[in-house]
């Protein structure tokens, strides 16, 4: 009886130490944005839905620049610092900021307009380095949300679009955007902000004859950063909004339109799950998104006493009443 008493015994103790021995070090991932306050909780969702929890098996070193764009380089350098597993970019100003940190951690990126223009991969099949992620499909956004602004205002003459010149993808867009105003019988003027003080300057000049009809805010960090002030402009000005983001709908936008904002971040866990697993960013194709939103605030159609077109209505995937 005593034999197999300490039998078990040893049975017991043996699983213990193995158990202390091959204790996981938990996974650490940088994330860097030019504006969020916080980290997302659907960042943490996505990445516990991988088998990832923080105070387990993930540390999230989070830093923000807070709408301080030039304080991106300063914030990626010491994120590199502490040399984490992963890092992670939101927006294309924050995917560039730690590519110029870091030619050796793997970065993905998320909610990103156009990668290959931005100089983060080589191309979207190939991305080579160690930068890859998800892009918002911005050609696609653009030509897509001209056509809804027809759609929903039947009989627009003029659209007035708010674009950042300072971004890579500008003249690009600038383009699509021309060609696609062309074939649907409208015009085009363009309002530019580079930064902050240009935001300002140009949300204090009121709109005017038959360009005071519709505002388009393109997906640029720095639009997000001053989205209040942008929803305000168009309600002083009495004109529909419309915009990329479920949030800028939220906030007063008549409409928003573009890429899944949980599949952005879903997808972005992904791709970081793969590396931490072994993949290297260079073999990991950019992916583009499959799954778009269409939120109508119908709130503000009628404070703009607009009756939104039945076809519109039933593309929406949500409506903010």
């Amino acid at each position: 009886m005593a034999v197999r008493l300490l039998v078990i015994l040893g049975l017991v103790a043996i699983p213990a130490s193995v158990v202390s021995s091959q204790t996981v070090k938990p996974v650490t991932v940088g994330l860097l944005s030019p504006a969020l306050a916080s980290i997302p909780p659907i960042f943490i969702q996505a990445f516990r839905e991988r088998g990832y929890e923080e105070g387990r098996n993930l540390r999230i070193e989070f830093r923000s620049a807070k709408g301080k764009f030039e304080e991106l380089p300063k914030l990626a350098a010491e994120l590199v610092s502490l040399k984490p597993d992963a890092l992670v970019g939101g927006t294309t100003p924050a995917a560039v900021a730690l590519k110029q940190a870091t030619d050796s951690i793997p970065i993905v990126f998320y909610f990103v307009s156009d990668p290959v223009l931005s100089g983060l991969v080589k191309s979207f099949a190939n991305p080579g380095g160690n930068v890859t992620g998800a892009s918002v499909a911005d050609e696609y956004w653009s030509v897509k949300t001209l056509q809804l602004i027809t759609d929903t205002l039947p009989g627009i003459c003029c659209v007035t679009i708010l674009m950042n010149p300072s971004n890579q993808t500008t003249a690009f867009l600038k383009v699509i955007y021309e060609k696609t105003a062309k074939s649907l019988g409208i015009e085009l003027r363009m309002m530019d902000a580079g930064n902050p003080d240009q935001l300002n300057e140009v949300l204090a000049i009121p709109l005017e004859g038959r360009f005071k009809t519709a505002l388009l805010s393109t997906p640029e960090s720095l639009f997000t950063v001053g989205r209040t002030q942008i929803v305000e402009y168009a309600q002083r000005q009495n004109i529909p909004l419309f915009a990329p983001y479920r949030a800028d709908a939220v906030a007063g936008a008549l409409m928003s339109f573009g890429a899944s904002f949980d599949g952005q971040y879903r997808a972005m866990a992904d791709y970081v799950d793969k590396i931490l697993k072994g993949a290297k960013p260079a073999d990991l194709p950019v992916q583009q998104p499959t799954t778009f939103e269409l939120v109508l605030n119908l709130k503000v159609a009628k404070a703009l006493g607009l009756q939104i077109p039945q076809l519109v209505l039933a593309r929406a995937t949500d409506l903010i009443e």
